[in-house]
């Protein structure tokens, strides 16, 4: 690893250099990022080091090449999952006039039949068929023609086969004419045993007539067209509908439109922004479905490698490769919408910044979400108008507007129940969440201007930390102006453009620190039955991100159709409580001591959740009989069937109900690879939850029992994949 670009690096950067003494007296990030810039023009080094990152080309011909080969190697031996992956990087290092590219794509068909994946095969052929020599040409018709009765398209196969026969019967014609003898013959023994290959596979699919030589002589048009693969291609339709969960919102926020109607948003001097219930809702209860405003996959290779660099939905036929790095995307259209939003000019950056391990997801996150909101740096001002959080001095916006609150919270004991003042007409009137600023068209996108409003945390950061964020913004500016982003003379080589954007990239770093989520993806397989859950990449979603942390969260998140997050709750909350997520520490799995140190260092606040005001004890795996005890019954969820039975009655209906559970949790430990009746189990699980809410006082082991395996339940409704023997999870 080279110095230059290590973390050793930029530790000497802070602890040898006067750098963190001149940012405490420094005003702006703009005038640090220029210290910063200086300090490294007089190092040279450096600066040298940065640029020679920006000429290496990833494209390759020699180790795509050899990708290509170990793919073949590995498909000989019968290992289709390690084939398609080297494959796939073939084809991600593959320069764009590479003359092997259409055998490239015929050996990916020939993996994806082999998988059963026969809509993906069928698109790899027509690819491939697109610049596909003569001899190549009858092999990728005769496999598309075997894909086509594989589906239970017969006729469309017949006609496949008859122009794959008409192609071979044309290229012998070709061949016999100027080739060797040996040639002819190897030829004609490939069309005579397609031809047995065809006849043997309409006798067993009972298709009628078999080609001759009076074929049809009308010619097919394959183009070069780009297929969309579905999630869980080669299952039944029904297995797929057992997957999906409904997505639809109980009622729509007027305010927020990824949001329900049972929620609002809330401002407090305790809490600061927050989200709290505006009528009772029941766990299980979907109340956000909301789109990433910005998404980066992780970086790891196989996430790489069968996820879409755009959408990131997993997809065993990435088929479109970008044309200047190794990027995969899964179809023409993911490619194009991440060209127009940041591609373009971050394609050989992040290619650059990939040497250096001082940069991560935040880092990507950033630059990819200040690309999209600067027209890729064409139009800077934009954002910079949009952050009214900026210091005055860095902002040309003065009238820029800030967050006003919806309601204010009662700041009781427990300071998360909501005053409510019905006002002198009965209703609740409330200033709006944000700035009245409509568009042309009258409409307010006011979920998207969330994320200008994201917290940094600045001042309670470190002049350390503060060098270290500037540093990587410095370099990231200087690789963007040698992509031409920033246009200058050599005089200028950190022009005041260069700087702004590099403002923007600081600023940006600390709130995605704060408030990006995890995107994650639930991966089962026959060695790990019960699952597991991967993190395939990071978004931003700006009202996930209102949502306050507690250590006993009362909401879940989850990830579906690759970037959107989809919260539910996870208990009973009351109308006027505070909805509380996780950010990553939990009072069953973290001891307290653990989750503050984790809470201050990375959001920079003390937690005084009930877990850690109460110090919750960390959770345990041994099973212990709990008799239920019942509680004031604060719900009513319409869940119990016995009405008003007695108390006898409620004491059946909970145990029948808990042996339902347990039947659940007995087959998912079982058989979590196949699982079977899906929708089923989540809708037992849920009702058991409703149930242990209305009647049951907590805390109590059967509700925290219950809380997890809803949790995995859900794991299957979302982003889930079922790896096939031989796959191992990323």
């Amino acid at each position: 690893m080279n110095l230059l670009g290590s973390r050793e690096f930029l530790n000497q950067l802070i602890t040898s250099s006067d750098l963190p003494t001149l940012f405490q007296t420094t005003k702006s990030n703009q005038e640090r990022l220029n210290i910063v810039f200086e300090h490294l023009k007089k190092e040279g080094a450096f600066l040298e080091y940065v640029k020679g990152l920006n000429e290496r080309d990833v494209k390759n011909y020699e180790l795509s090449f050899d990708a290509k080969s170990a793919g073949i190697k590995d498909f000989a031996a019968k290992s289709c999952h390690s084939a398609l992956l080297s494959t796939n990087e073939s084809l991600s290092l593959a320069p764009k006039s590479a003359d092997f590219l259409p055998h490239l794509y015929g050996n990916r068909s020939a993996i994806l039949f082999d998988l059963k994946c026969y809509q993906d095969c069928i698109v790899n052929i027509e690819i491939a068929l697109a610049s596909a020599p003569p001899n190549l040409i009858p092999k990728l018709l005769f496999r598309k023609a075997k894909c086509l009765i594989c589906l239970n398209k017969h006729e469309e196969a017949k006609s496949v086969y008859e122009h794959c026969y008409e192609e071979m019967e044309r290229h012998l014609s070709a061949i016999r004419s100027d080739r060797s003898d040996p040639e002819v013959k190897q030829y004609e023994k490939m069309r005579d045993r397609l031809t047995k290959s065809w006849t043997d596979l309409s006798e067993d699919k009972c298709l009628e007539g078999t080609p001759t030589e009076g074929a049809r002589n009308e010619k097919s048009a394959y183009k070069n067209h780009q297929g969309t693969l579905k999630e869980g291609a080669g299952k039944k339709e029904s297995d797929c509908e057992d997957r999906r969960l409904d997505l639809t919102l109980p009622g729509k926020n007027a305010d927020f439109p990824v949001a329900s109607a049972q929620i609002a948003l809330s401002a407090n001097s305790q809490f600061g922004r927050s989200v709290f219930a505006t009528q009772d809702i029941p766990p299980g209860q979907l109340i956000v479905v909301e789109p990433a405003r910005v998404s980066a996959p992780c970086p790891a290779r196989q996430i790489r490698l069968t996820h879409c660099h755009f959408c990131l939905k997993r997809t065993l036929n990435c088929s479109v490769p970008c044309d200047r790095c190794d990027a995969l995307f899964c179809n023409e259209s993911c490619r194009r919408r991440s060209y127009e939003s940041s591609h373009q000019a971050e394609c050989r950056v992040l290619q650059a910044v990939r040497q250096m391990p001082l940069f991560g997801m935040v880092e990507t996150l950033a630059l990819r979400f200040c690309l999209q909101e600067t027209k890729q740096g064409r139009d800077i001002d934009a954002l910079w108008a949009k952050l009214p959080t900026l210091p005055a001095a860095e902002t040309p916006d003065e009238n820029a507007g800030s967050l006003a609150p919806v309601v204010i919270l009662n700041e009781t004991e427990k300071g998360n129940t909501l005053e409510v003042d019905s006002g002198k007409n009965g209703g609740h009137s409330a200033p709006p969440v944000l700035p009245n600023k409509a568009g042309k068209d009258g409409s307010f996108a006011v979920t998207s201007d969330l994320a200008f409003l994201l917290e940094t945390n600045e001042p309670s950061r470190s002049s350390a930390d503060m060098v270290a964020r500037v540093f990587k913004a410095t370099v990231l500016c200087q690789l963007l102006r040698l992509n031409v982003l920033f246009p200058g003379d050599e005089t200028v080589p950190f022009g005041p453009q260069a700087r702004r954007f590099g403002a923007l990239l600081v600023h940006y770093f600390q709130a995605v620190a704060c408030n990006a989520h995890d995107i994650n993806m639930f991966f089962t397989s026959r060695e790990c039955p019960m699952g597991e859950q991967v993190q395939i990449g990071s978004g931003l979603y700006p009202f996930c991100s209102m949502f306050n942390h507690s250590c006993d969260p009362n909401v879940v998140r989850h990830s579906t159709d690759g970037t959107i997050v989809l919260v539910t709750t996870l208990k009973a909350v009351r109308k006027g409580e505070q909805l509380f997520d996780n950010y990553g520490c939990h009072f069953a799995t973290h001891t307290k001591a653990e989750r503050q140190a984790y809470l201050w260092e990375q959001y920079r606040f003390h937690c005084a959740c009930q877990a850690c005001v109460e110090d919750f004890p960390l959770y345990s795996p041994e099973e212990v009989e709990e008799p239920f005890t019942f509680g004031e019954k604060p719900f009513t969820f319409g869940v119990a069937t016995f009405g008003g039975a007695s108390p006898d009655g409620l004491k059946e209906e909970l145990r029948r109900s808990a042996e339902r559970f347990k039947t659940v949790l007995s087959e998912m430990v079982a058989n979590g690879h196949n699982l079977s009746d899906v929708r089923g189990k989540y809708e037992v699980c849920v009702r058991h939850l409703k149930l242990i809410n209305e009647w049951v006082a907590r805390p109590h082991r059967e509700f925290e029992k219950c809380q997890e395996t809803y949790k995995r339940i859900l794991c299957y409704l979302t982003n889930c994949a079922a790896l096939q023997d031989g796959e191992e999870i990323p």
